[in-house]
């Protein structure tokens, strides 16, 4: 069961999305600010990240910030969701490394289908980093069997040489 993170300064749009989201079979957490967001995320990495945009204090864009500058949570997918509409602001929230941005007010379903989304393609990526994990291993191994036989070969060359 994917870990979702939802963070949102409006204890209403917390709960209503908690609900749903666990009601789609999601684990989900929650932060009413940036900084508790990066506590959490800090204490137990989710699979994903619902982010307002708009928050007092630390808001979505600076929490981003701090995720994608971070190498841990560079690769953490995080949705931003916010009232912001303006396309200068999508830029922006998409320019500091957000993975997708849903504005408000959204459906619900669209929200899910946008969360599998993701973790469909976090998941691919990981296979594809433990593939090469994999390759690397296998290399590894060929290169020591072509070492091996190279030593073979030229220990049969000797006793080979000192027969004749």
């Amino acid at each position: 069961m994917a870990h979702i993170l939802v963070v949102d300064d409006m204890p209403m749009h917390l709960d209503y999305l908690s609900e749903e989201l666990r009601n789609l079979a999601f684990e989900v957490s929650t932060a009413p600010d940036g900084e508790t967001c990066l506590k959490r995320i800090a204490e137990n990495t989710p699979d994903l990240v619902l982010l307002d945009y708009a928050m007092p204090g630390m808001d979505g864009l600076a929490v981003l910030k701090s995720l994608r500058a971070d190498d841990t949570y560079a690769g953490l997918p995080v949705i931003l969701l916010t009232a912001r509409k303006d396309i200068e602001d999508r830029v922006e929230g998409l320019d500091a490394g957000a993975d997708d941005y849903i504005t408000k007010p959204f459906h619900i379903g669209e929200v899910a289908a946008r969360v599998r989304a993701l973790l469909r393609i976090k998941d691919l990526q990981q296979r594809v980093v433990d593939r090469e994990k994999q390759l690397s291993h296998v290399q590894g191994v060929g290169q020591t069997l072509v070492t091996l036989s190279h030593h073979i070969n030229n220990a049969t060359q000797s006793i080979s040489g000192m027969a004749q």
